[in-house]
């Protein structure tokens, strides 16, 4: 009923699955731009709360905070940004929205705070450029926006200086570093010293011509 209200309204269900940019307008952007700045300010208000609840919700229920509320608040919240989504990228690809930039974000850095900053801001940049892809390239604004967004990705998780594939197969493991014994050895692999100390020991046990 609320989808059927917006004034880029159509009953095809191509625009539902994969959305209609260029479909939106003036009262959509408002609707849009409300929708967001509440639920920003909730999460400014509320952060404390949201935080301790999605990470320690035991922890959250006996210091006293309603935690049932607290959750259901966060999936309202979740509720409106996906539902005035729906014209921009539809309600296959805005999956794709909140998850990618977040998960982008979180490669990048490590603090709660700077990680919803940096998602929010790599979101509105995915939007931008992949509009202006799909108006030179011709395709799909929303399926552009994504395709945007998940090369971003892929580049943070192979690049990212801290989380990224590059970086962790840099570091050595510990274990990389620990001696291990002669049975695990590649074949063809010697051990000098082994094998000195054990030829000693044979010499003392049995001396040469006994």
């Amino acid at each position: 009923m609320l989808i059927s209200t917006q004034s880029g309204y159509q009953r095809d269900l191509s625009a539902f699955l994969v959305g209609d940019l260029l479909g939106v307008g003036w009262g959509d952007i408002a609707v849009s731009a409300l929708t967001g700045a509440g639920v920003i300010g909730l999460l400014v208000a509320l952060r404390k709360e949201l935080l301790l609840v999605s990470f320690d919700r035991t922890f959250a229920q006996a210091l006293g905070y309603p935690v049932f509320a607290i959750e259901l608040l966060l999936l309202l919240l979740l509720t409106a940004t996906i539902v005035v989504s729906l014209q921009a990228v539809g309600i296959i690809l805005v999956l794709a929205m909140l998850v990618t930039p977040a998960a982008t974000a979180r490669l990048l850095v490590d603090r709660f705070t700077p990680m919803m900053v940096l998602g929010a801001a790599l979101g509105a940049a995915y939007g931008i450029v992949g509009w202006y892809v799909s108006y030179h390239a011709g395709w799909s604004p929303g399926g552009s926006i994504v395709l945007i967004a998940t090369l971003a990705f892929l580049v943070a998780f192979v690049f990212s200086p801290s989380h990224g594939l590059l970086a962790h197969r840099a570091v050595p493991h510990p274990q990389h570093g620990a001696e291990r014994p002669a049975i695990d050895q590649p074949p063809g692999h010697r051990h000098a010293e082994e094998e000195g100390a054990v030829v000693a020991s044979v010499r003392q046990r049995h001396p040469p011509g006994r």
